[in-house]
């Protein structure tokens, strides 16, 4: 048969399967790529970072109490984070640490969850930008949040 000049041969089962697969695949990757990766520094500060909200102030929340305290002592390593609960898009945040100098990271789990991710982290000798890496793939996700893991940081 032709078709404009070209001769139409018949397609597999096999080949139309395979090219099936080939076109999800690079639509998966397209789309992949296109995952928005929320706001953070890539390089350490340069100047004075802000304090993070004193963890007093959450004495009646345990968790949220515990978890302010962590990142009050990684605050350079939090400066060049994401955090994937998309507060830099409504509420202007340009990193993690954001979210413990005000009271964001009490109401937040994404925010304490990668928090203590980064402490944990940190204290492993793992780099900001590793850390940032291992964040962007989702590994905070698995942090264990209860009061005796908090307790044990």
């Amino acid at each position: 048969m032709w078709l404009s000049g070209r001769i139409l041969l018949p397609i597999t089962r096999r080949q139309l399967m395979l090219g099936t697969l080939a076109s999800m695949t690079a639509a998966i990757a397209v789309a992949a790529s296109e995952e928005r990766i929320p706001a953070y520094h890539s390089e350490p500060p340069t100047g004075p970072l802000p304090e993070t909200k004193d963890p007093q102030l959450y004495a009646a929340k345990p968790e949220v109490q515990r978890v302010y305290e962590l990142a009050g002592k990684i605050r350079p390593v939090l400066y060049q984070l994401p955090c994937y609960c998309s507060c830099d898009k409504f509420a202007g945040h340009g990193s993690l640490l954001d979210c413990f100098v005000d009271a964001h990271g009490e109401e937040c789990s994404i925010c304490r969850h990668e928090a203590v991710f980064a402490y944990q982290q940190t204290k492993a000798g793992v780099s900001p930008k590793k850390i940032r890496e291992k964040i962007i793939a989702g590994q905070w996700k698995k942090v264990d949040m209860s009061p005796q893991a908090l307790a044990n940081l």
